[in-house]
């Protein structure tokens, strides 16, 4: 499967993937969160932050900067969690 199908199809999932996903990950994902161990002003790369569903779990004080390749799972981060994120979203990734 190419990139730019992959990203369309996370792109029509986007408004309700956590509905359809969000509690098959939520076991590891609180795991992996809990693991990290945060604390106030350490950063953190979240690659593949989708909807952002995580971002919660962090809590108020890490910075977060999450990368997703799909414009429409970004698009719902920035209008749910916008105080969480530094969004960056390329286009670089179908080149490699």
């Amino acid at each position: 499967m190419d990139l730019a199908r992959l990203e369309r199809i996370y792109d029509a999932y986007a408004k309700i993937y956590d509905r359809l996903f969000g509690r098959v990950f939520d076991g590891p994902r609180k795991a992996a969160v809990q693991w990290l161990d945060a604390r106030p002003g350490e950063r953190i790369l979240e690659v593949g932050v989708g909807t952002g569903i995580a971002l919660p779990m962090y809590g108020p004080d890490p910075f977060v900067v999450g990368v997703d390749f799909s414009l429409g799972m970004l698009i719902l981060d920035i209008m749910v969690y916008r105080n969480y994120l530094f969004y960056v979203y390329t286009q670089t990734i179908y080149s490699m």
